[in-house]
Formats: structure tokens, C-alpha cells, sequence
């Protein structure tokens, strides 16, 4: 079970995760931004490939944080609260 059992800290405790873990990407690939063999791209010498992970989490994150409104309407709207122990009551 869930220490926290409120939906709305746990969708912001995933998106700072999932935003802070994107941060991490792209300051590994401005510190080293020549340290990978994939260090030609282009015939411009720079390896965007941090840049690129750093981008595909900011998707996921706009995507987890659509998907998570759109559940946290539906519970309010079935339950009028806002309880992790009520997603196991959904039906559909």
C-alpha cells in the first residue's frame, strides 16, 4: 500500500522524478559532450545523443502528466476524493 495516499502528490512526486532525471541527461551531455565513440554526427563532431534521452523524458512526462490529470478527473468524478485506494474500484 501507499505511504501517500493523495493522487495529486504522487503525480507530482513522478513528474519531478521523471523532470529531474531529464535534467541529469542533459548536464552529463554539456559536461562531456565529446566522451562517446558516437562522437561524429553529422560531420559535426557533436554527439546530441544526451540532448535526444533529455528531450524523450520531457515527452514522457507531458505524457504521464496528461494521462494523470485525465485519471484524477475520473476518480473525483466517481468518488469526490481523491484517494490512491480508489483506483482499484474502477470499472472499465
Amino acid at each position: 500500500m501507499f505511504l501517500r495516499t493523495n493522487l495529486i502528490s504522487l503525480l507530482l512526486s513522478v513528474e519531478l522524478m521523471l523532470l529531474g532525471l531529464s535534467l541529469c541527461f542533459a548536464t552529463v551531455y554539456v559536461q562531456y559532450p565529446y566522451d562517446l565513440d558516437l562522437a561524429i554526427w553529422y560531420g559535426t563532431g557533436v554527439e546530441p545523443l544526451g540532448l535526444l534521452i533529455a528531450f524523450m523524458f520531457l515527452a514522457l512526462a507531458a505524457a504521464e502528466s496528461a494521462i494523470g490529470l485525465a485519471l484524477i478527473v475520473l476518480v473525483f468524478q466517481q468518488f469526490r476524493n481523491l484517494n490512491v485506494s480508489n483506483l482499484c474500484l474502477l470499472r472499465g
